[in-house]
C-alpha cells in the first residue's frame, strides 16, 4: 500500500490483546489513519462490538462537514478557523469553535468547547459510544479533555505535525478510554480554511503535504 504524503506521522497500532506496536499507520480509504485500541473498560453497558458497529455505521463526512461549518464561523470572526461537534447516538450534542480571541483565552480551543456544551448530557445520560469531530488534531491539552470526558471515539481532519501522540496514547489510562483515532476526514477542506482565513498558519498543518 502507497502512504500519502498527507501522512504526517506514525500511528499506534493494537491487537486484540491490546498489545501495541509501532510503525506505519493503518491506512485505509482516502488516506484515512486509524487508530484502535481493542480493550475492554469496565462501567460499559455494551459489548465491545456492539460499540464498534456503531462507530462503524456513523457517517464521519457528514459530522466532519458540521464541524467544519463551525471552523468557518471561527474564521469568519477572526478566529483560528478549528471547529468541533460531539457526537452520540447518530446526532450532535455539542459544538464548538476556537474563541481565544473573543474569550481572551489561549485555552479557548474548539474541541474544549464543544465538550464543555456536551458535558451535562455526557454526564447524565451516556456510558459509552460518543465521538468528538474536530477539524484540527487534537492538542494534548485537549486529548487530555477528551479522556476525561468519556469518550470513546476522536475524529479529525488535519493532522498536525507538530503532534505526536503515540506516547500518550499508549498510556494505560488513556488506553482505558480511547477506543479510535481516526484522521484524514476531509483533510482538504480543513486545509482550505487555513488558506482563507490563515494562510501564515498552514505550515503547522501536514507541513509535508502537496497542495
Amino acid at each position: 500500500m502507497q502512504i500519502s504524503e498527507d501522512v504526517c506521522h506514525a500511528v499506534i497500532l493494537a491487537d486484540s490483546r491490546g498489545n501495541y506496536a509501532r510503525g506505519l499507520p493503518n491506512v485505509g480509504p482516502n488516506n484515512v489513519i486509524v487508530y484502535r485500541c481493542n480493550h475492554e473498560r469496565a462501567g460499559y453497558f455494551c459489548s465491545r462490538e456492539e460499540r464498534q458497529i456503531e462507530f462503524k455505521t456513523l457517517d464521519h463526512e457528514h459530522f466532519m462537514r458540521e464541524a467544519l461549518r463551525e471552523a468557518e464561523l471561527a474564521g469568519l470572526a477572526g478566529e483560528t478557523p478549528i471547529g468541533a461537534v460531539v457526537v452520540h447516538d447518530g446526532r450532535i450534542i455539542g459544538r464548538g469553535r476556537a474563541r481565544h480571541v473573543e474569550r481572551h483565552s489561549e485555552i479557548a480551543h474548539a474541541e474544549l468547547n464543544a465538550l464543555l456544551e456536551a458535558e451535562n448530557y455526557i454526564r447524565d445520560h451516556i456510558h459509552a459510544g460518543v465521538v468528538l469531530y474536530t477539524t484540527v488534531e487534537p492538542c494534548v491539552m485537549c486529548l487530555g479533555a477528551v479522556v476525561m470526558s468519556d469518550v470513546d471515539h476522536i475524529v479529525f481532519a488535519l493532522a498536525d505535525c507538530n503532534i505526536h501522540p503515540e506516547q500518550m496514547l499508549e498510556m494505560p489510562y488513556v488506553r482505558r478510554h480511547i477506543r479510535d483515532y481516526l484522521g484524514g476526514i476531509l483533510a482538504a477542506e480543513s486545509r482550505e480554511l487555513f488558506r482563507r482565513f490563515r494562510p501564515q498558519e498552514i505550515m503547522f498543518f501536514e507541513s509535508n503535504a502537496t497542495s
